[in-house]
């Protein structure tokens, strides 16, 4: 109720509101899932250069 009190005087169309209000809904979204994910580049951080190229084609 605090934020919408700060929010109230400001003057702009309703639907920017709604789309900033969208936007910041999905920011912090993404931020809390991000910290749900496990993170599977652990198995990769040790590897060092390209992998080995695919056998071509034997004659």
């Amino acid at each position: 109720m605090e934020l919408l009190r700060h929010l109230h005087p400001l003057t702009g169309h309703p639907l920017a509101g709604v789309i900033v209000a969208a936007l910041l809904a999905a920011l912090i979204e993404q931020r809390m899932a991000r910290r749900r994910t496990p993170d599977f580049s652990v198995a990769y951080r040790d590897v060092k250069g390209p992998p080995p190229k695919a056998p071509g084609p034997q004659p």
